[in-house]
């Protein structure tokens, strides 16, 4: 099907990429016109829109893919599995899925899914945004995909068929040490042993001139191999002592809170999964174990991170890194930015880094290759941002926090991290504030905890106070807390803030979500549901819905199954103080009166299915 014009063919690029998902109309005018877009944006995304629905239709696809208008955006109604990315990323994870005695059914699913791939993504749409940010994050999947197609491919002992592709991949990705050394396995698997023993030196001189490096451990290794097994002559592991040098690896992870309490499970969750670090231990022959902590904000997901990263350092003899993406800050970091960092962080001088992006993921991978190192990427955006930071190589871990749930990383272990018990928040006031005063006054000390919703944030805050306020009794601090309208203002110790913690998650979300966001903090109870948000913004249900599981996804809003009466049924729940934040920003004094906010008062009715949870408003009598 030919999509004429560049606007609709970029239109439908970005949707086609989030097809069955919302796109805001903010995010297509950042990819039409980046930070310069005209007067009439919506007008001229309209007339985008009813352009390619035109074409759809001509093309006999109308019944197959609409796009629809949902609010301040458009859906790409279609089966995502008609989209060539995504059946892609379905036969990968199939693929990655299967275990190591099913290396043939495993190759022949990459191989379907590489063969999707027409020369360079969207190369037809002309977009600054989508090539700077969008096409680099779709190649570095490309690449991880096919390289791990090659191991399958030569753990078969097919060798040969790969040779010519290698040669021509190396020529793209000269600096890339785990293409050079599946060159060099298919070259001298092929009985070619000079020509791969060439391709080292080759790499060598690349690195050594470029970035001022060597060959991984793991090249040396296989250059030893190929020579003949002579470990005497190949060159030193780095770090190893019999040349008097210490490992170049520095342990760059901020410290964990001296503080930190709870959590035996969640800790014992990383353990497990990291542990299986390390050369096919892990289900599935993930090439890299990644651990992705998904949670409210103040919940602690930072905390438990570094705690548990500092637990298994010694796991990881070859360094420990961390990395603050600033995902929910006001300008995130940039891949490119945080490739950096880190390549500094493992010794590449600065002059030395490369331009782009995929230089600079490559060389990562090259420097990581083989060893055993633990990677904390703290707070990030989503998943584009992570991708390029990933190692490629079984021996490392990768441990990401984030209030998004970045569902479209592939082959990672998810953990959600939520309040504390009763019994974790008041042991943290206890280690904060002192044993014998909290333990004079327990049962306070669990009501400071309930009013604080269990969140670790907002616990931490409240002890914090008791410790530099040795006047301000147990049950005073109780008191200020009793009272909704200034709670917020009550929890606030130094730099620690529930409040800007919450802001800073809510500046994140798009224009519309922010809206639904604020209309949370209208209803009295702590239940949400769809006809509320509907009849509050004056949308559809099925608007209502996405928006609701959007901030789900954010998460702002949690579902359960059950309301606050006990009644079992779906719906959306929304913590205390996240609806406290709401409820200021919707400065419900100046929304008392509005026409929209006095439909608030029709009746409910529940209504089984849709969505995370689906209500519709009764008729008043």
């Amino acid at each position: 099907m030919a999509i004429g014009g560049a606007r609709p063919r970029c239109v439908l690029a970005v949707l086609a990429l989030e097809a069955g998902r919302v796109v805001s109309t903010e995010r297509l005018a950042e990819a039409l016109w980046g930070d310069d877009p005209p007067a009439a944006t919506a007008n001229a995304i309209q007339a985008a829109v009813s352009r390619l629905r035109r074409a759809l239709a001509g093309a006999g696809q109308g019944a197959e893919a609409a796009i629809v208008r949902h609010g301040h955006g458009y859906r790409l109604d279609v089966d995502r599995q008609s989209v060539d990315l995504h059946r892609f990323r379905t036969l990968v994870t199939s693929a990655r899925a299967l275990p190591p005695q099913r290396h043939v059914a495993a190759e022949r699913l990459f191989a379907k899914a590489l063969r999707l791939w027409h020369g360079a993504p969207l190369a037809d749409v002309d977009s600054a945004l989508v090539h700077q940010r969008l096409v680099p994050a779709l190649r570095q999947e490309w690449l991880a995909a096919t390289l791990d197609h090659h191991d399958l491919v030569l753990a078969l002992g097919e060798p040969v068929r790969l040779a010519h592709e290698l040669a021509a991949m190396v020529q793209e990705y000269p600096a890339d040490q785990r293409l050079s050394g599946q060159l060099m396995r298919a070259l001298a698997g092929s009985g070619r042993p000079a020509d791969a023993l060439a391709e080292y030196q080759r790499l060598h001189r690349h690195l050594d001139r470029e970035f001022g490096l060597r060959p991984g451990h793991d090249l040396r290794r296989l250059q030893a191999e190929i020579l003949g097994g002579d470990r005497e002559h190949a060159a030193p592991e780095p770090g190893d002592r019999r040349h008097g040098h210490a490992p170049p690896w520095p342990a760059t992870l901020p410290p964990a809170p001296a503080d930190f309490t709870g959590r035996a499970r969640q800790l014992s969750w990383l353990a497990d999964r990291v542990r299986a670090t390390g050369g096919g231990a892990r289900p599935g022959g993930s090439p890299v174990t990644i651990s992705v902590l998904t949670g409210p904000a103040g919940a602690g997901k930072t905390a438990l991170a570094l705690r548990a990263a500092h637990d298994l350092a010694g796991a990881f003899p070859d360094g420990q890194l961390y990395v603050d993406l600033r995902g929910t800050g006001a300008i995130p970091v940039r891949p490119a930015q945080a490739l950096a960092s880190l390549l500094v962080a493992v010794g590449v001088p600065d002059h030395r880094v490369p331009d782009r992006t995929e230089d600079r993921a490559a060389l990562l991978r090259g420097r990581l290759a083989g060893r055993r190192v633990m990677i904390v990427l703290d707070d990030a955006a989503e998943e584009a941002q992570v991708r390029p930071l990933l190692p490629g190589g079984p021996t490392c871990a990768v441990i990401i926090t984030a209030r998004r749930t970045l569902a479209g990383l592939e082959s990672v272990d998810r953990l959600r991290v939520d309040v504390f018990t009763a019994q974790e928040a008041v042991d943290l006031i206890r280690m904060v504030a002192g044993g014998r005063r909290v333990d004079a006054e327990i049962d306070t000390a669990h009501e400071i905890a309930r009013l604080c919703g269990h969140l670790p944030l907002a616990v931490r805050v409240a002890a914090a106070r008791l410790a530099t306020r040795a006047d301000l009794s147990l049950a005073r601090l109780a008191d200020r807390l009793s009272g909704e309208r200034g709670r917020l203002d009550e929890l606030v110790a130094g730099d620690l803030d529930v409040r800007a913690s919450l802001a800073r998650g809510y500046r994140a979300l798009p224009a519309r979500q922010r809206e639904a966001f604020r209309a949370l903090g209208l209803p009295p109870a702590p239940d949400v549901d769809a006809s509320r948000c509907a009849v509050a913004m004056d949308t559809s249900m099925t608007e209502a819905e996405d928006l609701l599981d959007a901030l789900v996804d954010a998460n702002l809003l949690d579902v359960s199954p059950v309301d606050h009466a006990g009644a079992e049924q779906g719906c959306y729940r929304i913590a205390d103080l996240t609806r406290m934040f709401a409820r200021e920003l919707a400065g419900e004094a100046e929304l008392a009166s509005a026409p929209r906010v006095r439909r608030l008062s029709c009746g409910l009715v529940t209504v089984r299915g849709g969505g995370h949870a689906r209500q519709a408003a009764a008729r008043p009598a």
